[in-house]
């Protein structure tokens, strides 16, 4: 069966516990985290593990746990391996795991970017009961299978995130390849909640949705991806009812410097053709266009231009200037005509 077939790259599987409870019991030892260690090398598909006692604070600690396995692990031998994990949470009386479950990764080291889209697939999240396990270890082979290029994070049994590179300084084509193939496959497609994320050179499009991949949103999204036509935009995100969109425009310009009069006509239409996307979505949806700008050693500074909500009044721009106000009164004499 697909699913239950071997994957076809290495990827990782991560799980976090985000309660942080006192002491470990008599689970927290040294001896014992030596036993649970062995027990997780002697794991079918398992080839190197590392636990280890981790302090939090000085009267709050837990385990981290790092387990390497084979690249061809299988469905049913990750769901093993994260099912130890949740009896180990419990024998140690609820104290908290940092884990993570790796394959093919030929180390026990925690270094590396678990979110970029050469990072190694995985799971991140809770283990609450087998068969959340077996779903998320299945959810997890599925995309890997159908995005075998991709970075995989499944989160819980129904929500998950691909994070992609493309070649050239546009994401859409990849990214519109990269929803074909998830909607190819049920197991993916019936998914409820699932973000996708494409970079292109300096450019990213991100596409999230949270009550299931409907052909309304895909419409939706569409427009909301017109966005990269305008050549300031670096980065567009839509999710389902919000849209992200970061301008850099060739220099840098302060928010005092940003002002209609003076970059109108480079950024009202952008600021137009999105504002007529916001009216066709649901009540309360919103659009934020934010401007990066002076680069230093802690990244881009940000503006935030434009901020609009449906069914809100909007908020006075702190600069004084009329960005809000001039796009607002075009949402209005939009949705006046639908």
């Amino acid at each position: 069966m697909p699913i239950g077939s071997r994957a076809r790259r290495g990827f990782s599987v991560l799980v976090l516990s985000s309660v942080l409870l006192a002491g470990c019991g008599d689970d927290g030892s040294d001896d014992a985290q030596a036993a649970f260690e062995d027990e997780l090398e002697a794991m079918a598909g398992v080839d190197d593990a590392k636990v280890e006692r981790e302090a939090f604070d000085t009267e709050y600690y837990g385990e981290e746990i790092v387990v390497d396995m084979a690249s061809d692990a299988t469905a049913d031998e990750v769901t093993a391996v994260l099912d130890a994990l949740r009896r180990r949470e419990r024998a140690s009386e609820g104290a908290p795991q940092d884990s993570k479950v790796t394959l093919g990764a030929g180390t026990t080291s925690r270094a590396g970017d678990d979110f970029a889209p050469d990072a190694a697939p995985g799971i991140f999240g809770s283990t609450r009961d087998h068969a959340a396990n077996e779903r998320m270890a299945e959810l997890l082979l599925a995309a890997v299978t159908a995005l075998p290029d991709h970075n995989v994070v499944v989160v819980s049994p129904t929500e998950w995130s691909v994070f992609g590179a493309a070649e050239g300084s546009d994401p859409r084509a990849a990214l519109a390849d990269d929803i074909d193939a998830i909607r190819s496959e049920p197991l993916l497609a019936d998914s409820v909640q699932g973000d996708l994320s494409v970079t292109a050179g300096d450019r990213k499009a991100s596409f999230g949705w949270y009550e299931g991949l409907t052909p309304d949103l895909l419409e939706a999204w569409h427009g909301v991806a017109a966005a990269f036509d305008h050549e300031a935009v670096r980065s567009v995100t839509f999710a389902g009812t919000a849209i992200w969109i970061i301008t850099r425009l060739p220099e840098d310009v302060p928010p005092k410097q940003l002002t209609t009069q003076a970059y109108g006509d480079q950024l009202w239409p952008l600021v137009r053709e999105q504002v007529e996307v916001l009216a066709g979505l649901d009540e309360h949806a919103t659009l934020e266009i934010t401007n990066e700008y002076a680069f230093d050693d802690d990244g881009y500074q940000e503006d935030r231009f434009v901020r609009l909500e449906l069914g809100r009044d909007a908020r006075p721009d702190r600069q004084g200037r009329t960005w809000i106000d001039e796009a607002k009164a075009y949402l209005d004499q939009v949705l006046a005509t639908r």
